[in-house]
């Protein structure tokens, strides 16, 4: 009878710690568009929309200056490729995914995208890099259902 109440508490205990780390995990799902093999996703920048580019290869998160709210900055160079990074001003940004889920205080380099916006004949506002994506446990890209899912 001591080994069944044992046994039935440790199950407990266990089902308990299970659904607790559930409820704690959360995930966001948004969906993406694909322009010419890029992940396209609109998210939050201090608030405000953004269209950025889902860049696995990244290692860096890239924001133009309009994305962060500065206007008229000189001297920033134009981002030309991940091979050569042009630098630019670094601050921090505060980026969510949806309007309603957590805000990351990301530090970006603030980089004009001229060039790029050029070529792909579209407006992005920045690339969502590594650093970003390392704040989440797992991140699934559905091409099927044209989403990505993030859970923390």
């Amino acid at each position: 009878m001591a080994k069944r109440i044992l046994l039935a508490g440790t199950l407990l205990l266990c089902s308990m710690t299970l659904l607790s780390r559930a409820a704690a995990a959360q995930t966001v799902i948004i969906p993406f568009r694909l322009e010419d093999n890029l992940l396209i996703v609109n998210v939050f920048v201090d608030g405000r929309t953004a269209t950025v580019i889902l860049d696995t290869g990244s290692q860096s998160t890239f924001l133009t200056p309009e994305a962060v709210g500065l206007s008229n900055v000189i001297g920033l160079n134009n981002l030309h490729s991940n091979a050569r990074i042009a630098t630019g001003l670094s601050r921090n940004a505060a980026i969510s995914l949806t309007q309603n889920s957590s805000i990351f205080n990301q530090p970006v380099t603030v980089i004009r995208l001229d060039d790029l916006n050029h070529r792909m004949r579209t407006k992005f506002n920045g690339i969502l890099g590594q650093d970003f994506l390392r704040q989440f446990r797992t991140f699934t890209i559905d091409y099927r259902s044209k989403t990505v899912v993030f859970s923390r």
